[in-house]
Formats: structure tokens, C-alpha cells, sequence
């Protein structure tokens, strides 16, 4: 699916003229069955700024008709990449759910999870002494970066829970005030919230608010991130090519 980019208001090269062309090009004697898009009016009748305001609504639908189909794999690859943090592969949920693999597959899928684990919070019980309060601090982290399939497998379920207490028993010790991890900062609560308005929305202002007052919300790291993420899919509907192209190649994106 590719859309032209049309000319802006600054933009030097193009006319009303030539966008009127692209947007309603002339009928070829296989389109006479067709009734035309524009009947009526003259072409020289039509402004720039209604051919620009077409090409808008033409983008805010496309955009629209991308998240209603795509709207989660969108949202999540944005947020990660605002977070600088993509969601690590799923590996425990393979051992637990991809049949037919081989003693060879899960030993080196069982190394890849040790290793990283000792990368992510493991290495911490590795000194001397053992620094515990990085320790569980690090592994509720690194829980928190998993997709939820992950953190559902036989390997991780119900770990996080257990893991803040001790979290906290070892920041008290070293005399610190323990981080609230009982406040979800992770990206799938807020893509739980955006998943209950099929990730279009459009009352912005409304869902910050839902989001600010939730008080199991790390509200600010949260409505940071998807101020970045939305506003790719804002600048997508009000007709710019690169944002409704990042927004494609991430909606087709088999990987």
C-alpha cells in the first residue's frame, strides 16, 4: 500500500494543479463505466487547500484502517522503540509451548536464558558480597521487559510478585527507600488501555486524564511514552508520507 506525498502549503514544487491530477486523474476508456469521483466541478474551481484537506482525509482513513487491523503490533513496536527497550525474544514460553523440539533446541535455548539472565540481574548474586537489592531490583526490571507470553510461562509466572518484597527487605537494609513496583510502568498496562479503545483514539486529552489517575499507573513514564508513539499515528492521519510509511512497514512486518 504506498501513498503519494503531496505538497504541503511551503512546499515549492507542485500545484493545485498537478495534486488535483494525482488525486483525480483522467478516466481512460475502460473507467467510462465508472461514475467520476468529482462530477460538477471545474478543475481550476478547487483550491489548494481543498485538494490538501482530500489528501488529509484520505491519510486519516488509510492510518484508521491500519490500526483497526494492526493497531497493537503498531503500538508496541512504537512504544518499544521510545523506550529504547524492544521486548526481548520469547524463549521460556518456547520451551513451554513449541512442540517438536529437539534435546539440542532446549539445551540451547535453556543457555541463552541463563545467559540472559546473569546479563540482566544474575550477575549481581555473582559478587562479593552479593548485591541483593540490584539483584531483585534488576530481575523485577527485567520481568517487566518481557511480553506477556513470557512472563506467563512456566519459568517466570508469578515471579514478580514474589520478587518486590524481597526487593524491598534488601533496599531497607541499605537504608534506601524502596521504588513502588507495585506501580505498573510497564508498556503492556498502557497497551491494555489502548486496546479498549482499538488503539484509535481520539479523545487524547480523556485518555491521559484515564491514565494520570489511575494510581497503580507509573503515570509519567507511561504518558511519556505514548506521547512519542501517538504522535507518529497523529502526524499519519494529518497527511505526512514518512509517518504513515513507518506505520506500514510496521503493520506488514512478518518479523
Amino acid at each position: 500500500m504506498n501513498i503519494t506525498h503531496y505538497p504541503n502549503k511551503t512546499d515549492q514544487q507542485g500545484s493545485a494543479s498537478a495534486l488535483y491530477d494525482t488525486l483525480f486523474p483522467k478516466k481512460t476508456a475502460s473507467d467510462k463505466q465508472e461514475p467520476a469521483r468529482i462530477s460538477l466541478l471545474d478543475k481550476a474551481d478547487i483550491s489548494e487547500d481543498a485538494l490538501l484537506a482530500l489528501n488529509k482525509a484520505q491519510f486519516s482513513e488509510k492510518t484508521q484502517s491500519l490500526l483497526k487491523s494492526s493497531g497493537e503490533k503498531i503500538f508496541r513496536t512504537l512504544l518499544d522503540q521510545s523506550s529504547n527497550a524492544a521486548t526481548p525474544s520469547n524463549l521460556a514460553a518456547r520451551l513451554d509451548n513449541e512442540a517438536g523440539l529437539t534435546s539440542q533446541q532446549k539445551s540451547e535455548i535453556a543457555n541463552q536464558i541463563s545467559q540472559r539472565e546473569f546479563d540482566a540481574f544474575g550477575k549481581y548474586a555473582q559478587q562479593s558480597p552479593p548485591d541483593l537489592k540490584n539483584y531483585y531490583e534488576n530481575y523485577i526490571n527485567y520481568l517487566d521487559s518481557l511480553s506477556p507470553e513470557e512472563r506467563n510461562s512456566e519459568r517466570y509466572k508469578g515471579q514478580r510478585e514474589l520478587a518486590i518484597p524481597l526487593y524491598e527487605a534488601e533496599a531497607q537494609k541499605q537504608g534506601e527507600e524502596p521504588k513502588d513496583f507495585n506501580k505498573s510502568g510497564s508498556t503492556s498496562t498502557l497497551l491494555d488501555a489502548l486496546r479498549e479503545h482499538d488503539f484509535n483514539i481520539e479523545e487524547k486529552a480523556q485518555f491521559k486524564a484515564r491514565i494520570h489517575n489511575d494510581p497503580n499507573i507509573d503515570s509519567d513514564n507511561l504518558l511519556s511514552l505514548f506521547e512519542r508513539a501517538q504522535s507518529v499515528v497523529d502526524n499519519a492521519k494529518n497527511g505526512n508520507a514518512h509517518a504513515f510509511n513507518r506505520l506500514e512497514q510496521i503493520a506488514f512486518n512478518s518479523n
